[in-house]
C-alpha cells in the first residue's frame, strides 16, 4: 500500500536554478539569480525543466522542440508527455538525424549523376534506388583526397563522359594499357615550351633576331589581337619600339620584356611551322626571361600600369599557345586582384588627378582584364574573380589611339565617335555589349544547382543571338566593307568576337541542351547548332590553302572549343541513332548502316574539320595528343553505331591507332600518316602542312599595322586541363604527358 502510494505521489517541481539547489542556499529564480551573479557565475545559472529526471539540465527537455526540423513521421508515434517520453523523444530524434546525415551524405545536391570516392561515374550497383537515372553528368571530379580536380559543366570532360561506350572503356579494368601501348612515351617539350634548365632573364640576351623578323612577329600581334584585348598604346608602343633597334641598352627593362611577350604571341600564329626554325627554341625563353623579370620587381613596383600590361600579355600568351592552360583561372585572379588594388575597376573621372590619356588607357586595360578573367573563368568552369557589382568604370571611347596623342598634346576635351564608326577600341565596346549576360553565364556554369527556369535560359541566349543578328557591321568580317587600313585587322577581331559569343551559348546549353526543347524552326537544339557554326570556320577545303590567323591559334582560346563542339555533336549523333527506326542497308555500302540524312552528313563534315584542326597542330609537333585520343575515340564509338559495329572494340582501337600515329607525328614531324580505320565516317588526316601566308605582315606608316592576310571566318573556344596522378585510363590520359614540368617559377605563370 506504501509502495502505491509512493507511485502515485506527484513529483515536486524544482524551482531553483542547478546552482543554488547544488550550494543548498536560496534561490530569487531570476535569470541569472542574485546568488550566481553575485558569485560572478552566471553562464551556470540554469533552471530544469518541469519533466527532467535525475537532475539533468534543462536543456535536454529542448529536444522536444527540436523534433520540427525533422521530417513529419518522426512525431507521428512519440510520446507527448512524461518522464519517459523525454527520453523517448530523444533518442528518437537522434536516430532520425543520423538516418537524414548518412541520406544526404549518399544523395549529391542537385541532378547530377552519383560521383565515387575517385570522381568516375558510380556503378549501378553503387548507385541508391532513389537516383534519377537519366540525368546527365554536371560535373566530374578527378583525383582524390588532396590532390583533385573539378570538371564543371562548362567543361568539355562532362560531355565527354556522356559517351557511354567512351565512358565505359576509360573507366573499365584497362588501368595497364597505357604501358602496352607506350603511350608515356608521347612526354615531349614542344616548341615554345619554358625549360627549368633555361630561366634567364637577361632580356637583352634573348633579342637575338634579325629587325624584319621582330617586326614580322609585332605585326602580326597588333594586327590579330590588340583589338578586342587592348592592352598597349600603339603609339607609344612604337615609338619606345623604334628606339629600342636604335639604343638597345637604353631602353626601359619593362618595355624589354613586353616585347619579347608581344614578339612570342605574333610567333603562335606566323610562327613554328617550320620545324627547323630558330625561333622555335628561342619563344620559350622570351616567356621565361619575361616571367623571371617581373617576378623580381620590388612589391612596390608592381602597382604600375606597365606592369599589368605585361601579366596581360602573359595570360594572353599562355590562351593562345598549347602550353600548359591548367591555371589560368588562378592566374586571372592574381591579375584582377593587382588591378584593383591601382583602382583600375573604378571610373578615372572620380580621381582628380588624373589625365584623360590615362583615364582612357586605364578603361581599356581594365575592361581587358575582366575579359581575360571572364574566358579563364568559363574555360575552368569557375566563378568569375570579377563581380560586376563592384566596377563602376564605364566603357573605353570610341576613339583612335593617335586620337589620344592629339588630346594629350593639345588638351582639348575627347568626343567619342559612334559605335558605326570602325576603330580597334570599336571592337572591345562591341564585345562589352555582351558582357552581361555572358558573365551570368559564367556564374550559372559555376553552380551545382542553378534554380535557373527555362525562360531564364531563352532569355540568355536570345541576348546573345540578338546581339549577333544585330552586330556593327565591321565585326562581320567581310572585307569588302571593311576600311583598306584595317581590313586585315578586322578579319581576326570578328573570328575572336564570334568565338567568345558561342563559347557563351556552347557554355549556357551545352550540358543541358538534351532537356530543352528544340526549337520548331530548327532541327537542332541550341547547343547544336552553335557547335556547327563553330566547326564550320575550320574547314579546309582546299589542302594547298593557307591557314587562317585563327586556325593557327593552338591554345585553349580555339583548341577547347573545338574539342567541346566535337563533342556535342557526337551525342547529337548518338541521339539520333537511338532514335532511328530504319535500319536498312544502305545501297552501296559494305554492310548494314543506317541511312545518313542531310543534316547528319553535315555534323560528320564538321567532325573531320575538328579532327584536321588537331592533326595539323599535332604535325607542327605541339601539345595537342590527348585531345586527339580524346576525338578519335569519340568518333568511333559514333562510326561502330553508323556501322552497326561493335562500338566498344571499335573505342579501344581508336586509342591503339591514335597513340601509334601520334608518336610517329611527334618523332618526325611532318610525317604523313595513311588512314587505317576503314568507315564512310572515318576522318581523313591531312597529308601535306600547310604553311601561313605571312607576305603581308608588314609595318607600315601612320602607326597601321596589318597580319595575316588569308582568309577568316571563327568562333569558339572554352576550357582548361589539370594533370592528376589518380591510377584510372582516364587520369592518365588527362595526365601532362607533354610537359613534365610541375612547379613555375615567376610571380603568376
Amino acid at each position: 500500500m506504501e509502495a502505491s502510494t509512493a507511485l502515485n505521489m506527484r513529483r515536486l517541481s524544482v524551482s531553483s536554478c542547478t546552482e543554488c539547489r547544488t550550494r543548498k542556499i536560496q534561490c530569487d529564480r531570476k535569470q541569472p539569480c542574485s546568488q550566481c551573479a553575485r558569485a560572478d557565475r552566471p553562464t551556470r545559472c540554469i533552471y530544469q525543466s518541469p519533466y527532467s529526471v535525475n537532475g539533468l539540465p534543462r536543456r535536454i527537455a529542448k529536444v522536444r522542440f527540436r523534433q520540427v526540423k525533422f521530417p513529419s513521421h518522426v512525431t507521428d508515434n512519440t510520446p507527448k508527455e512524461g518522464p519517459s517520453g523525454d527520453h523517448q523523444i530523444r533518442l528518437k530524434a537522434l536516430e532520425d538525424r543520423v538516418q537524414q546525415l548518412e541520406h544526404d551524405s549518399a544523395r549529391p545536391d542537385g541532378s547530377s549523376k552519383s560521383i565515387n570516392y575517385d570522381g568516375l561515374p558510380a556503378t549501378a550497383a553503387q548507385r541508391s534506388s532513389w537516383e534519377p537515372q537519366s540525368q546527365p553528368f554536371n560535373e566530374f571530379l578527378q583525383g582524390k583526397n588532396d590532390k583533385t580536380r573539378l570538371y564543371s559543366r562548362s567543361h568539355w570532360v562532362v560531355l565527354l563522359l556522356e559517351l557511354e561506350d567512351v565512358r565505359t572503356y576509360l573507366t573499365g579494368p584497362r588501368k595497364s594499357e597505357l604501358r602496352d601501348v607506350h603511350y608515356m612515351s608521347l612526354k615531349r617539350d614542344d616548341p615554345g615550351q619554358i625549360s627549368p634548365a633555361n630561366r634567364s632573364f637577361d632580356l637583352l640576351e634573348q633579342l637575338s633576331l634579325s629587325p624584319q623578323v621582330a617586326n614580322d612577329l609585332v605585326a602580326a600581334y597588333l594586327s590579330n589581337f590588340e583589338t578586342v584585348y587592348r592592352i598597349i598604346h600603339i603609339p607609344t608602343f612604337l615609338k619606345h619600339y623604334g628606339t629600342f633597334w636604335e639604343l638597345p641598352r637604353e631602353s626601359y627593362p619593362v618595355f624589354r620584356a613586353t616585347l619579347l611577350v608581344v614578339l612570342a604571341i605574333g610567333w603562335t600564329v606566323t610562327g613554328g611551322v617550320d620545324e627547323q626554325s630558330s625561333l622555335n627554341s628561342q619563344v620559350g625563353s622570351w616567356i621565361s626571361a619575361a616571367e623571371k623579370w617581373a617576378s623580381s620587381l620590388p612589391q612596390k613596383d608592381t602597382l604600375r600600369l606597365e606592369y599589368v600590361q605585361l601579366l596581360c600579355l602573359l595570360l594572353l600568351y599562355r590562351r593562345v599557345h598549347a602550353s600548359d592552360a591548367s591555371f589560368h583561372w588562378l592566374n586571372s585572379s592574381s591579375l584582377v586582384r593587382t588591378a584593383m588594388m591601382m583602382g583600375l575597376h573604378r571610373d578615372p573621372s572620380s580621381f582628380a588627378r588624373m589625365t584623360p590619356f590615362h583615364a582612357e588607357i586605364r578603361r581599356r586595360l581594365w575592361y581587358t582584364i575582366v575579359e581575360l578573367d571572364l574566358q579563364s573563368s568559363i574555360s575552368a568552369g569557375m566563378p568569375p574573380t570579377v563581380t560586376l557589382a563592384h566596377s563602376d568604370c564605364r566603357y573605353p571611347l570610341n576613339v583612335h589611339d593617335d586620337e589620344l596623342l592629339d588630346q594629350k598634346a593639345s588638351g582639348e576635351h575627347l568626343v567619342s565617335h559612334d559605335l558605326d564608326f570602325c576603330t580597334r577600341t570599336a571592337f572591345q565596346i562591341a564585345m562589352l555589349q555582351t558582357l552581361p549576360p555572358r558573365w551570368q553565364i559564367a556564374n550559372i556554369a559555376a553552380m551545382k544547382n542553378d534554380g535557373l527556369e527555362y525562360s531564364g535560359f531563352l532569355s540568355l541566349r536570345e541576348k546573345l543571338v540578338g546581339w549577333l543578328k544585330h552586330m556593327p557591321w565591321y565585326c562581320r568580317g567581310q572585307a569588302s566593307t571593311l576600311p583598306l587600313d584595317l581590313a586585315q585587322t578586322c578579319k581576326m577581331a570578328s573570328a575572336i568576337l564570334h568565338l567568345t559569343v558561342h563559347s557563351a551559348l556552347i557554355t549556357l546549353h551545352g550540358s543541358n541542351f538534351a532537356h530543352l526543347p528544340t526549337a520548331p524552326s530548327s532541327p537542332y537544339g541550341p547547343a547544336v547548332q552553335s557547335a556547327l557554326d563553330i566547326l564550320a570556320h575550320f574547314d579546309q577545303p582546299e589542302c594547298t590553302s593557307p591557314r587562317s590567323s585563327l586556325e593557327m591559334v593552338s591554345g585553349e582560346m580555339v583548341r577547347d572549343l573545338v574539342l567541346h563542339a566535337s563533342f556535342i555533336l557526337c551525342i547529337e549523333l548518338l541521339a539520333e541513332l537511338n532514335g532511328s527506326t530504319d535500319d536498312s542497308p544502305v545501297p552501296g555500302s559494305n554492310g548494314n548502316m543506317f541511312p545518313l540524312s542531310p543534316k547528319t552528313q553535315n555534323t560528320i563534315r564538321s567532325l573531320k574539320s575538328a579532327e584536321n584542326y588537331l592533326v595539323y597542330h599535332l604535325s607542327r609537333g605541339l601539345r595537342v595528343s590527348k585531345y586527339l585520343i580524346f576525338l578519335r575515340m569519340a568518333i568511333a564509338s559514333v562510326q561502330a553505331r553508323l556501322h552497326l559495329e561493335p562500338p566498344l572494340d571499335a573505342v579501344k582501337a581508336a586509342f591503339h591507332t591514335t597513340v601509334h600515329d601520334c608518336k610517329i607525328y611527334l618523332s618526325s614531324p611532318g610525317t604523313t600518316i595513311e588512314n587505317s580505320s576503314p568507315g564512310d565516317m572515318e576522318p581523313s588526316i591531312p597529308t601535306d602542312r600547310i604553311a601561313p601566308d605571312n607576305s603581308s605582315l608588314r609595318l607600315i606608316s601612320n602607326h597601321q599595322l596589318t597580319g595575316d592576310t588569308s582568309p577568316m571566318t571563327t568562333v569558339g573556344a572554352v576550357t582548361n586541363i589539370w594533370s592528376s596522378p589518380a591510377p584510372s585510363l582516364f587520369d592518365l590520359l588527362m595526365a601532362e604527358f607533354d610537359a613534365g614540368i610541375t612547379a613555375r617559377e615567376g610571380l603568376y605563370f
